[in-house]
């Protein structure tokens, strides 16, 4: 279960197929430059509706994430909160020192 947010002048939802090109790529295509996330990754039981539209059961563990994209000039341009189940969702990181 995915919940994005964008400032409203970042892209015009009305002139997009997210369905066809994905909410990431419409903003590359809108010129919307990220550079930067920052990603917060947890897990905690879900409620009765997440567990139904996930197909999981009551109260099941469930893999959280949040994430606020930058673009070039620092500026937020997406915000997002995730579920995942655990049994078919993973996260991969490469952490670098600076």
């Amino acid at each position: 279960l995915m919940h994005n947010y964008l400032p409203v002048d970042v892209l015009d939802l009305d002139t997009v197929d997210l369905e066809r090109e994905g909410l990431y790529e419409s903003l590359r295509n809108a010129g919307v430059l990220m550079r930067v996330a920052k990603q917060r990754i947890g897990a905690r039981k879900g409620d009765a509706r997440e567990c139904r539209l996930l197909e999981e059961r009551r109260s099941a563990p469930l893999l959280t994430m949040q994430r606020t994209s930058y673009d070039d000039a620092g500026n937020a341009v997406e915000f997002g909160t995730h579920l995942y189940r655990p049994d078919r969702y993973s996260f991969e990181m490469t952490l670098v020192d600076r």
